[in-house]
């Protein structure tokens, strides 16, 4: 808790993957219209940053890198995800995710210079919003873990329901990042995903029971 003008006032600071990591745009590293995003790990002495006197301060590379599937010379915007992942808005060409793969697991045709993504539990949102904003159920029922497998995940399109009774399915439902439900399938032991983009989804299974049963699987091609 911090006082701000005699009130106190609840703070919050985020644990990012790679905490200490100095991640930024490179629009220099491919020459002209070629984009990356670099990331360092600065050596540090407590709270500062190392330094030799005389020379530059290290490292003298990149620790870790993803070429940016677009590249452009203006303004572009980065964030490491608290999942590991990486948000990449790139100036004039789109916005999109990559896991530590480097696979897309999802990207959205719009082009700000600036944008940034914030996870539905992220503090700050949860702070604007109430708790679960974006109303995904993320429950999981303790009979039901590790009975539902989904493959293969990643998929390029069909993926297999195994592990569950196909009598005991009520309602299967395809859910975006947002929480917005895209198709609502017949129960049935598979489902196809060939009409959606790449990227990443939600997808719960409800028995007829009432027991509910969500699973992150990504579609890449």
């Amino acid at each position: 808790r911090a006082a701000a003008m005699g009130v106190p006032e609840d703070l919050w600071q985020r644990e990012d993957t790679d905490a200490g990591y100095l991640q930024f745009i490179n629009n220099s590293a491919l020459g002209n219209n070629g984009t990356t995003i670099d990331a360092i790990n600065p050596p540090l002495s407590g709270y500062t940053y190392t330094r030799t006197p005389g020379q530059a301060y290290a490292p003298s590379t990149y620790d870790w890198r993803h070429v940016a599937l677009v590249g452009n010379s203006g303004q572009s915007a980065s964030d490491r995800m608290p999942d590991g992942n990486t948000f990449v808005a790139i100036s004039n060409g789109y916005m999109y995710e990559v896991d530590m793969n480097g696979t897309v697991v999802w990207q959205y045709p719009d082009d700000p210079q600036k944008a940034f993504r914030y996870t539905c539990d992220h503090p700050g949102i949860i702070a604007l919003l109430g708790q679960n904003p974006c109303g995904i159920n993320t429950v999981v029922e303790e009979g039901l873990k590790g009975s539902i497998v989904l493959l293969p995940n990643p998929t390029s399109g069909a993926v297999r329901l195994e592990g569950i009774n196909t009598a005991d399915l009520a309602t299967i439902r395809l859910i975006d990042g947002t929480g917005r439900t895209l198709t609502t399938y017949s129960p049935g032991p598979s489902i196809d995903l060939e009409d959606r983009p790449n990227g990443a989804y939600m997808l719960e299974v409800v028995l007829r029971d009432g027991t509910r049963f969500i699973e992150r699987i990504a579609l890449s091609r």
